[in-house]
């Protein structure tokens, strides 16, 4: 499916979700009216990496736009460049599959309408937001559950394809090497065969790589490579 199929999908997903409150958890919709400008394609390195540039679009009907919140703290939303992300893993799914984190439940409704799944089962740690998002399909089973402990206690192989949304920030320098390198090796480790996707993960391995090489302890090193490299720089410093 083309990048500007996939849009159009998502765009007339109906989520019917209500507003509400629970626990430390709020859910609001707004419904934008046709025409209305959104970011589609972030500009990152994630959008980068995968080859496509940051742009907009404008929508030919209204739009109902959702924004889970915690401690009035948005968490997810379901914006387009949000739903960007999501690319990849709905291409990718298909048969039986895993996702981690569950949140306003978009990827697991579109993989649901999906012809190729047979069955989700979504693991979610927090009871609020399976209250406020949840919903019912023959094809979902949503599971109240840390799902670390759910990966670490349970047999995989039963599932085609997994896919792993748990982190709240994409600005997290410490995601890539403390939560998905260990994840990554656990699984290819033990179900070696069961292929795997990270939300955002090209995004957490940029970031981190490029504090690593400009860090204080680097950044010497750096300057006299490039010195050696570009003597010319050495007139101009």
């Amino acid at each position: 499916m083309k990048l500007e199929q996939y849009l159009e999908l998502f765009l007339e997903l109906d989520l019917g979700l209500e507003p509400g409150v629970s626990g430390e958890y709020s859910l609001y919709k707004n419904n934008y009216p046709e025409g209305s400008k959104f970011r589609f394609i972030p500009d990152n390195y994630n959008s980068l990496l995968l080859g496509f540039v940051s742009n907009n679009i404008v929508t030919k009907k209204s739009y109902m736009y959702y924004e889970l919140n915690r401690n009035n703290h948005c968490v997810m939303s379901s914006s387009p460049d949000i739903l960007f992300t999501q690319y990849v893993p709905y291409q990718k799914a298909k048969g039986n599959i895993l996702l981690g984190g569950f949140g306003l439940g978009i990827l697991a409704k579109m993989l649901c309408n999906k012809n190729d799944i047979s069955g989700v089962t979504s693991i979610e740690y927090s009871g609020d937001i399976i209250k406020l998002c949840g919903f019912n399909d023959k094809k979902l089973t949503l599971i109240k559950d840390d799902f670390y402990d759910y990966v670490k206690n349970t047999d995989l192989t039963k599932f085609d394809y997994i896919y792993v949304d748990t982190f709240t920030s994409s600005n997290d320098k410490t995601t890539y090497p403390e939560k998905i390198i260990p994840m990554k090796k656990y699984l290819l480790e033990n179900f070696p065969t069961v292929p795997a996707d990270f939300w955002q993960e090209d995004e957490f391995k940029a970031q981190f790589f490029i504090e690593q090489l400009f860090s204080d302890k680097n950044r010497g090193m750096l300057l006299n490579k490039l010195l050696e490299l570009e003597p010319s720089l050495l007139n101009n410093s």
